[in-house]
């Protein structure tokens, strides 16, 4: 599988070995991670780039996401753009394990109700069960791609309908079928 990984840049020193125990035991599963921007970058070197270099940069994270199976957020430190990455991931349908290792999960996503974030403390001990947990879940949920074709006059409706809720043509369309 290929897997986002997500922290906070801001403390990524400070971090820096918890998301490298995480990072390395995906790895030693047999999966992709997707890591680089979190584990080889600080937030120094993000706030330095032209604009023009930053708006590419979140293009190529929103394109990480979705080609991503599931995302992995390690949320010890708060961060919006963390926040924004979960949201992102499951507006489009993509499982999110988040971590945290110290206190509790952050508040909107502690009792969140989406079966696609799953909260889980943990620690350097048990995190690789953790994460085989998560992604067994993963794969025995994975969506199933199916096409069909529909006339313009469909086709509008469910375009119009998808942008009202804000949600993506096949979540809507999976919403009605619940």
């Amino acid at each position: 599988m290929v897997i986002y990984f997500t922290g906070s840049i801001a403390v990524q020193n400070a971090q820096k070995d918890k998301y490298l125990t995480i990072v390395s035991s995906l790895i030693s599963q047999g999966h992709t991670v997707i890591a680089d921007h979190i584990l080889n970058v600080n937030e120094d070197d993000v706030a330095k780039k032209p604009r023009k270099e930053r708006l590419e940069f979140h293009t190529k994270v929103e394109d990480w996401i979705q080609s991503s199976s599931c995302i992995i957020a390690e949320t010890s430190y708060p961060s919006v753009s963390v926040g924004y990455e979960i949201a992102l991931a499951t507006r489009i349908g993509i499982p999110v394990l988040v971590l945290h290792s110290t206190g509790h999960a952050p508040s909107l996503l502690a009792e969140h109700k989406n079966e696609l974030v799953i909260t889980e403390r943990y620690t350097k001990e048990m995190v690789g069960s953790i994460l085989h947990d998560f992604l067994s879940y993963v794969k025995d949920n994975r969506d199933v791609k199916f096409t069909f074709y529909v006339t313009p006059k469909h086709f509008k409706y469910i375009d119009e309908r998808s942008k009202a809720h804000k949600t993506p043509k096949s979540v809507y369309l999976r919403q009605l079928i619940d």
